[in-house]
């Protein structure tokens, strides 16, 4: 069945996948931690902020790439582009 909208079981495994994803490169970037240091840092703000400073890299390495390889401004929102639009920008 193809369906456009994960059910709530779909989203938490997706969820908790991510998660997972977030941990282990946590683990990468900082030799000698723990899960332990991992979850405290949760709890006490520290991981949020590391988290927080990865998505912002990764929007401004997006924004650059779509720079690099398009004319004009970026696009103020995804979804506003055409499917031929968008086919361009995942490229």
């Amino acid at each position: 069945m193809n369906r456009a909208t994960p059910t709530n079981a779909e989203m938490a495994v997706l969820n908790a996948a991510a998660e997972i994803e977030w941990k282990l490169l946590w683990l990468r970037e900082h030799p000698g931690k723990t899960r332990r240091d991992y979850n405290r840092g949760l709890s006490n703000g520290e991981v949020w902020k590391w988290r927080r400073a990865k998505g912002r890299q990764s929007i401004e390495e997006e924004n650059a790439a779509w720079l690099r390889d398009h004319l004009g401004p970026l696009p103020e929102h995804l979804c506003s582009l055409t499917d031929e639009e968008y086919a361009a920008y995942d490229h």
